[in-house]
């Protein structure tokens, strides 16, 4: 069942369901878990992320929570989204990177492929991210001089969650992370289950039938039931 966990009432659709939700409900299968996808929203389509995702494009991605390492979290945030159905999509949506220098050059498209793709138990809470040259995104540490930086919500966390990403020139974009718990429409299972009840009704008509045949031709070769013979109309007295 599709449940919303954040909600960023002041930015603008963020009360809509996401396009991969709505993708979600018509095959779950079109969707792979802990990929990065781009998602257009007037294409209503999703492919695999590059870094030229830029906006109006939204940058994607599906956790699977049986498989989910941040669900190994045992706190209220956490079981408040891990606690649903097995095998439920966990999915976490940004808006794309900025078609500009200033912020391509400088790591943010790294960022928020850092930011959707967090799936340690370390990583899960509120968290400061730094880059460097060599390792890349990575929680920060008191050693070093990062060329861009980032403070991130919890991954689970209810209401607006929001990131903050800065470079070393002072370059500075604000993100609000939709999570969601998507799942294929409930009619689809209630027919389902419709469809075998249906055929256990047959099933069970036919095991009745041939069991009453057989009772019948029992009682009627011991002669309790005389056999219904039909006899022609213009017989009869």
């Amino acid at each position: 069942m599709y449940r919303p966990i954040t909600n960023c009432s002041y930015e603008l659709y963020y009360n809509e369901k996401s396009l991969i939700c709505s993708i979600i409900e018509e095959n779950k299968e079109r969707v792979p878990s802990d990929k990065l996808l781009c998602c257009n929203k007037e294409e209503r389509s999703c492919s695999a992320y590059s870094s030229g995702c830029f906006v109006p494009n939204e940058i994607v991605q599906c956790h699977n929570l049986t498989t989910f390492d941040a669900c190994k979290r045992n706190d209220s945030v956490a079981l408040n989204v891990c606690g649903g159905l097995q095998d439920s999509l966990f999915c976490l949506t940004a808006g794309g990177s900025k078609d500009d220098p200033q912020y391509t050059k400088l790591y943010f498209p790294e960022a928020i492929e850092w930011i959707l793709s967090r799936n340690k138990l370390e990583e899960s809470n509120e968290v400061a991210v730094c880059y460097d040259q060599v390792q890349g995104y990575q929680l920060c540490n008191s050693t070093g001089n990062p060329t861009a930086n980032f403070t991130c919500g919890d991954v689970f966390q209810e209401g607006c969650n929001e990131c903050n990403w800065k470079s070393i020139i002072g370059s500075n974009v604000r993100r609000f992370i939709k999570g969601e718990l998507c799942e294929p429409k409930a009619v689809s299972q209630a027919h389902t289950i419709t469809g075998l009840g249906t055929i256990v009704g047959i099933l069970s008509f036919i095991l009745v039938t041939i069991i009453a045949v057989a009772v019948y031709r029992k009682f009627q070769t011991r002669g309790d039931i005389p056999p219904v013979v039909l006899e022609p109309e213009n017989v009869r007295s």
